[in-house]
């Protein structure tokens, strides 16, 4: 149970293509990104109106607390722009795949913490048949399109307690980077 909550949460981070970052460096924009995104793919609320694409200010925020234990300052991005207590996606959404983590091997440091490293994937959008709980050969049995994308590590906290339990990210590192087809779909 903890494998696949931990595969899920350091998935939210590969998804969003949050950058690399030291402990205590990341930065209001790469906060701002990671919520607006990690709403617009995760939320169960609809987020397009009209001909855009907007999310509630205090939804992105929520979601960097969550994850990061930190706030925003409300600012346009390069990515999003801010208005009215909205942020907007500037121009269309033409991202036509979608990534995975799974975690590798999980190190107890302490007080704590963890450092987690990662294997990262991507497959299609469309593509159904990836489980991102699955593994090589369960991808090739469902003819699931999968690339290996590279290798991450994580330094996480736990915080609170019982039902509310959760893990932040506190540092994010890229180990390695290389596109290598696991898995070819039909």
């Amino acid at each position: 149970a903890l494998h696949r909550k931990l595969n899920t949460f350091f998935s939210n981070f590969s998804e969003t293509d949050l950058p690399a970052f030291k402990r205590g460096k990341l930065s209001n924009a790469s906060l701002i990104d990671f919520g607006f995104m990690h709403r617009y793919l995760n939320s169960k609320e609809p987020v397009k109106y009209a001909s855009d694409y907007h999310i509630d200010a205090k939804s992105v925020e929520s979601a960097a607390q969550c994850y990061f234990g930190r706030g925003i300052r409300n600012a346009s991005t390069g990515v999003y722009v801010y208005k009215n207590g909205f942020y907007y996606l500037r121009g269309e959404d033409d991202d036509t795949h979608t990534s995975f983590a799974q975690v590798t091997k999980l190190i107890d440091v302490g007080k704590g913490e963890f450092v987690a490293y990662t294997r990262e994937y991507d497959t299609p959008i469309e593509e159904d048949a990836a489980n991102p709980q699955g593994d090589i050969t369960s991808w090739k049995r469902a003819h699931a399109q999968v690339d290996f994308t590279g290798t991450r590590r994580g330094v996480i906290k736990q915080v609170g307690s019982g039902a509310r339990r959760h893990y932040q990210l506190l540092e994010y590192t890229v180990l390695s980077t290389a596109r290598q087809e696991v898995s070819k779909g039909d």
